[in-house]
């Protein structure tokens, strides 16, 4: 039977992504300026941020792989392709996401007072501390801090399973769609999928989440917007225009520079070499520029040391 035509290939073409890429553009004239802001900032749950930054087996291997992905749908292969490529200190392995940058509907902190908003950010921070102190068998202040009197005293953690700590994911493939390029992850050890557990369950039984669930009635609920992703995965790129993406958004078909674009990345995918990322570290992040581009210091929420 004859081999059947590709299907068409679409692309999103991301505002946001577009503003960023203006702004990474001239932080080379201009390296104190920041980053966009998000019109309602988003509140998540992340792994390792910045691992492609701090981390020295994940360095080369990211700047690679960032490079060549800011080449695709670039006829002349020197820059200005139809993907921006996040650089490395945005990068991180979402585990949940509590509030959404961009979906008003999971977005609860839209329409709160700034100190409705300091009450919401709190109680999570302090729900989380606590729930993964019991997953790790050991204590942690509220900034997230290991105590070290307080973990000596500790008994087991009761999260009814091994306790958690430190692990390791290994980068193994990439992926594109419509609106995004994604790295993919292996996690031999299921470490992720115990943390969404832990989510899960202080969104499910913590009171005092429930109690400003109740008193602020924010348009979208605080426990019901909570959304935990059924993969491991950290994205690294959106397309912003140039011919490629500019045909595919047109509704372009067959031989046309969109499948050109999803050819390129297809060569790309096939070279790609695993690497290890060692976490760590997570981080309940306020995420006040797109897509985590925020500066660590005004992004962090809370960190916590597995």
């Amino acid at each position: 039977a004859p081999t059947p035509d590709p299907a068409p290939f679409s692309v999103v073409v991301d505002v946001d992504a577009q503003a960023l890429a203006q702004w990474d553009a001239s932080r080379e004239s201009q390296p104190n300026s920041p980053p966009p802001r998000n019109a309602v900032p988003g509140l998540v749950l992340v792994a390792e941020w910045g691992w492609a930054q701090e981390q020295e087996q994940c360095r080369g291997a990211y700047a690679n792989l960032r490079a060549r992905a800011a080449r695709l749908g670039d006829p002349r292969a020197g820059g200005g392709g139809s993907l921006y490529a996040y650089p490395a200190h945005a990068m991180h392995v979402t585990v949940a996401t509590l509030s959404n940058q961009r979906d008003l509907t999971r977005a609860p902190r839209a329409g709160l007072t700034p100190e409705q908003d300091a009450e919401v950010l709190a109680a999570w921070a302090d729900a989380l501390t606590g729930a993964l102190s019991r997953a790790t068998g050991r204590e942690h202040t509220k900034a997230g801090k290991l105590d070290a009197k307080a973990a000596a005293e500790a008994e087991p953690g009761d999260a009814g399973a091994a306790a958690l700590g430190p692990f390791e994911l290994e980068a193994h493939r990439i992926e594109l769609s419509p609106g995004a390029a994604f790295l993919h992850f292996k996690d031999p050890t299921g470490s992720v999928a115990k943390l969404r557990e832990v989510v899960a369950h202080v969104r499910d039984t913590d009171p005092r989440l429930a109690e400003l669930d109740r008193e602020l009635r924010p348009a979208a609920g605080i426990r019901s917007s909570v959304f935990l992703p059924n993969i491991v995965h950290a994205s690294f790129g959106r397309f912003i225009g140039g011919p490629a993406a500019a045909a595919a958004a047109a509704g372009a078909t067959g031989a046309s520079p969109a499948m050109e674009l999803r050819a390129e990345f297809d060569e790309l995918a096939k070279s790609i070499k695993p690497f290890t990322i060692k976490v760590t570290k997570l981080t309940l992040a306020n995420e006040l520029s797109p897509y985590m581009h925020q500066g660590r210091t005004e992004g962090t929420v809370m960190d916590f040391d597995l």
